[in-house]
């Protein structure tokens, strides 16, 4: 049965994954036809696992039943045809669809670390050649030449090389021979294609996994320096200082050309504009949401820049709040990993929570939240494995039967 859920997790991935990176997969049909196919396998795979739904921990269970229950109820009441309906529904639930099935197959960490390596060396070899050609100097957004790779966009981009970024991150320090080799030059071509996107929000979240991976391993060596690093560059260049300057708004409290409305290339006037619109709905919008794709409709037809406002248009308040309930128990689950993927998995977890505020990269752009659902399911599957208390080996035992069991084990 592993070997058949495998099979179906692989051409989900592929499926899925080829579609959202790749611009070109745009011909009349083709992308209709491979959600058709994506949504097909996703169903395949929710069947098994709920054949072995034992083997998953309540836990995260819990939060991500009531978030199923919240994105199919706001099927029919979005502003779209229920072919839009199901397609928002299959980006959000199909990586936590997705990451149930890993918990169950239960890949090693080395396995698919690897995998991923070597699946990003196509599209990172791709964009780093478009570099070269110059196709920033065609794409220029914001007053930044900004890289698309080969992907349909540089958020596409950034996102997918933010994940490989981590993925390289923790295989360098647990591969030895060429294989660490491999992880260091895929994390460096990961992190020059991030850098050309100028995605601010991807670059926090790397930065910010970094740290909080050394802060949980207590490496206060590598914390400083790479503090230290950071703190440099900023002093050094006029293109980051630029980029960041709403933090020297902030903490200087003097307003950007055009006010404060302006912060974040205007996030703050999306959000104080479209939550306006929103709540002009009444108490009903709160509680019930505008339905599945009723957040692009509220101020210019454009995303409103957070994933917590974006489930909270679609679905009402209970979606954010279950989403970071669901975000806190797969951080715990992660961080009671003995395997040091943990400490790794814990970190982008927290970071991706955070960075989420001010963001709309990962809940619209799968490759992403798809990797991140294998490692949590990884992690947790292998703390679970491992005596931690994500698993359900030992619930409904009293400790006298738990005893029982151990000397019979020894016996």
């Amino acid at each position: 049965m592993n070997k058949t859920l495998g099979a179906l997790l692989l051409a989900a991935l592929l499926t899925r994954g080829g579609l959202d990176l790749f611009w070109w997969l745009t011909l009349p049909g083709v992308r209709s036809l491979g959600a058709v196919v994506t949504a097909g396998l996703i169903a395949a795979s929710a069947l098994v696992v709920s054949a072995h739904r034992s083997q998953l921990p309540r836990s995260l269970g819990v939060p991500v039943a009531l978030f199923f229950t919240l994105v199919l109820a706001g099927f029919g009441r979005g502003p779209g045809t229920w072919l839009d309906a199901s397609r928002w529904a299959l980006l959000y639930l199909g990586p936590l669809v997705f990451g149930a099935a890993v918990w169950v197959t239960r890949p090693s960490p080395q396995r698919w670390s690897r995998s991923l390596l070597a699946a990003a060396t196509v599209p990172l070899l791709a964009s780093l050649a478009l570099l070269v050609e110059g196709q920033p100097q065609e794409l220029v957004l914001h007053g930044y030449p900004r890289l698309l790779g080969p992907f349909k966009n540089h958020h596409n981009l950034a996102v997918f090389a933010s994940g490989i970024c981590l993925v390289s991150g923790y295989a360098s320090t647990q591969e030895r021979g060429p294989w660490r080799g491999v992880a260091v030059a895929v994390g460096l071509a990961s992190a020059i294609c991030l850098a050309f996107t100028y995605v601010r929000t991807c670059w926090i979240l790397v930065a910010g996994s970094f740290a909080l991976w050394a802060l949980l391993e207590k490496r206060w060596t590598l914390l400083a320096v790479g503090s230290l690093t950071a703190a440099s560059a900023l002093a050094v260049s006029p293109t980051l200082q630029e980029r960041f300057s709403d933090i020297a708004h902030v903490l200087s409290g003097v307003p950007p050309a055009g006010g404060w409305r302006m912060i974040g290339s205007s996030r703050v006037h999306i959000w104080t504009d479209s939550f306006a619109q929103f709540a002009s709905g009444g108490w009903s919008s709160f509680l019930f949401g505008n339905g599945l794709g009723g957040h692009m409709n509220l101020h210019k037809d454009l995303d409103p820049h957070c994933e917590y406002l974006t489930l909270l248009y679609q679905l009402g308040l209970a979606a954010p709040l279950t989403y970071l309930w669901i975000f806190a128990a797969a951080a715990r689950t992660a961080y009671r990993d003995p395997d040091p993927l943990g400490r790794w998995v814990t970190a982008a977890v927290l970071m991706t929570a955070a960075t989420s505020l001010i963001s709309n990269d990962y809940l619209g752009r799968t490759t992403f939240a798809w990797g991140l659902w294998a490692a949590i399911a990884i992690s947790g599957a292998n703390a679970a494995k491992n005596g931690g208390n994500g698993g359900r080996e030992h619930e409904g035992r009293t400790d006298a039967q738990r005893l029982g069991e151990l000397g019979r084990h020894v016996g």
